[in-house]
């Protein structure tokens, strides 16, 4: 798949099939966020691979499902939950250690979705309740946890309506995201 096919391909999937995730996917995924390139070259993030059946059932309700949804509407059934999740642990907070999470977060996804899995990225978790279920040590943060696993949904790019930003969600649980158009968002000078 092309790079420009594989970003558009890239989004937030909240539906997932009880398919694992192979290990050697995994390790891809892995393997491409080591070699991506961070701030300073600090490289001051870890990886956190919660796989346990029993963390795994645990992390579904530490992190928020499509907060833009009404009702919980966008939260998965029992049986569409992902197989896994990815924590991004940051060791030290400031400087560029946000900016190296989103490229860290960005490089699992697109890794994810170019192998034929799909991802979802949370920033609205339970921090203190992630360390906890992970026995984290204090200096450890975990900034970004990613649902990992085969796509049981869809995610579509559609125009942006009245600069309306919410996605909606169809009665499939197939997911509409839009976007800006280009020249809304680009001044060239």
């Amino acid at each position: 798949m092309n790079l420009n096919a594989l970003y558009r391909k890239a989004r937030s999937i909240r539906r997932f099939t009880k398919e694992p995730v192979s290990d050697e996917a995994l390790k891809t995924i892995l393997e491409n966020c080591r070699i991506a390139s961070c701030g300073r070259n600090a490289q001051t993030l870890t990886y956190v691979v919660v796989k346990s059946p029993e963390k795994v059932s645990a992390m579904h309700h530490l992190v928020k499902w499509a907060a833009a949804l009404p009702d919980g509407k966008g939260t998965p059934a029992d049986d569409q939950y992902p197989p896994l999740y990815l924590v991004i642990i940051q060791h030290q907070k400031g400087g560029l250690t946000d900016i190296d999470a989103g490229i860290a977060a960005n490089t699992i996804m697109t890794s994810a979705t170019d192998l034929g899995l799909a991802s979802c990225i949370f920033a609205s978790h339970n921090p203190a309740k992630v360390s906890e279920l992970l026995a984290l040590k204090e200096e450890e943060n975990p900034r970004l946890v990613i649902a990992l696993g085969h796509p049981a949904c869809e995610s579509t790019i559609v125009d942006m309506q009245d600069n309306n930003i919410n996605y909606t969600m169809d009665d499939h649980a197939h997911f509409y995201v839009p976007k800006r158009a280009l020249k809304d968002i680009v001044e060239i000078k």
